[in-house]
């Protein structure tokens, strides 16, 4: 979407980090029962480097506006495909 120039392919990342969430418990036997579930970050690894030659300019900086949009577009596009922690 941005034509920038890959420098490194995505690929997953060797050096993610992890943790366990899990909801609130709303009383004493809910903390009790608590079902923890991973939670991973930076998963995956890329780098880039300029933008390809010819590629549109980018929105000027406070008129991100169009950008946000496309993003948001490809987003929801993304989130079709995902299944969603019930985890806050």
């Amino acid at each position: 979407m941005l034509r920038a120039r890959t420098l490194i392919a995505p690929q997953r990342n060797p050096f993610k980090a992890a943790t366990i969430v899990h909801a609130p418990p709303v009383d004493a036997d809910a903390l009790a029962n608590l079902n923890p579930e991973w939670s991973c970050s930076s998963c995956f690894l890329y780098a880039i480097c300029g933008r390809e030659d010819g590629a549109l300019p980018l929105p000027e900086p406070g008129n991100e506006a169009v950008l946000e949009r496309d993003l948001l577009r490809l987003a929801c596009e993304h989130r079709k495909t995902q299944t969603p922690s019930p985890m806050p």
